[in-house]
């Protein structure tokens, strides 16, 4: 199993090969650290969650969580461009698992599959990437959005956690302005982390990297709004006490003590100016 340290590289076609690089070290049960690996590694996730990297890019990144033989597995995504795009999952000791999405073309999709017997019946680690590319192959869609990924029976339905939004949209931290956020939840979630990425548009696909973060105790439960502006908000300052100028997107990771999980991001951004 390879170490989870994510990829910290935005640009398009070295995000594509390093992130093919990690699905084909899953696969191979491969890793370059021993030492680093946590001892019980579905233990890890179970207590901390799905892992993403601190900095990526959109049209080609994957996710650290868990997975399972016969589970549905959910994506919510959008592109105007046509290309190539597909859904893979990598766990070890079995082939990579791949759902080419190319046929359903531009537009924005939510689509449910079912995860191979092959995964085995019980709960592992595993990686879950989505990759945004050219026909060709050489590069990445630059327009390429993905709202929600989720895996397991809690996360799926439509993605258990949506309608991820900020308001207002955009905020001055000279004149102490804070911006409320708000997200849906489908299912009950024990745990619930709050995330805060700078985002930056780039020819080959939007560079995300994570600024601050909160995490909400108590999770949240069955169909239950997170709108409270008095409770939910950012301030638009970094977890260095630094004030994050530009444009900001919402990450909602969820997650239950049964091995479900969602991962959600916000359509619309929030602008931090002083």
């Amino acid at each position: 199993m390879t170490l989870w340290v994510g990829p910290a590289v935005v640009a398009g076609v070295a995000a594509i090969g390093l992130v093919g690089a990690m699905m084909q070290a899953e696969s191979k049960h491969q890793t370059t650290d021993p030492s680093r690996m946590p001892r019980d590694p579905v233990g890890d996730l179970l207590e901390n969650g799905p892992r993403l990297p601190t900095l990526f890019n959109t049209s080609a990144f994957a996710i650290r969580g868990l997975v399972r033989g016969g589970w549905p597995i959910v994506v919510d995504y959008e592109t105007r461009s046509r290309g190539a795009v597909k859904l893979q999952v990598s766990a070890s000791g079995t082939d990579i698992i791949t759902f080419d999405l190319t046929k359903f073309g531009p537009g924005r999709h939510e689509l449910k599959f079912f995860l191979p017997s092959q995964l085995g019946g019980r709960l592992k680690p595993g990686l879950v990437a989505l990759f945004a590319t050219t026909p060709n192959g050489t590069g990445t869609l630059p327009d390429f959005r993905v709202y929600g990924v989720g895996v397991g029976p809690k996360a799926v339905g439509s993605v258990g956690i949506d309608q991820l939004a900020f308001d207002p949209s955009s905020i001055r931290t000279g004149r102490s302005q804070t911006a409320g956020y708000r997200f849906y939840s489908r299912s009950e979630f024990p745990h619930v982390a709050v995330e805060f990425f700078r985002v930056t548009g780039r020819r080959d696909g939007r560079a995300n990297e994570r600024v601050d973060s909160d995490t909400l105790r108590g999770g949240v439960r069955r169909n239950q709004w997170v709108d409270d502006p008095d409770r939910y908000y950012w301030d638009g300052v970094d977890r260095f006490g630094r004030v994050s100028q530009g444009d900001h997107t919402l990450q909602v990771r969820a997650w239950a003590g049964s091995g479900d999980w969602v991962g959600a991001w916000s359509k619309s951004l929030l602008t931090v100016r002083r």
